[in-house]
């Protein structure tokens, strides 16, 4: 197994999920274990507001958002 060198901070995921809480709940419960910080939001408007301030290593969109898609955003 390969090693990684350990992350300055943790790692965030941010969860754009506007269909119900329990993907958020399932992806967070795989990943926090696993040392990510895990933030949600439930709108694409959303994802474009918090995202520089949350400085994400990588975000989950639902393709499905109610005012943005996932694609738009």
């Amino acid at each position: 197994m390969a090693h990684r060198a350990p992350f300055a901070r943790s790692p965030v995921v941010l969860v754009a999920n506007a269909a119900g809480t329990w993907l958020s709940q399932a992806l967070a419960s795989v990943l926090k274990p696993r040392g990510y910080r895990v933030q949600f939001v439930s709108s694409g408007r959303e994802v474009l507001e918090r995202a520089p301030a949350v400085r994400p290593d990588i975000v989950v969109l639902d393709a499905d958002l109610p005012d943005l898609d996932g694609v738009s955003v």
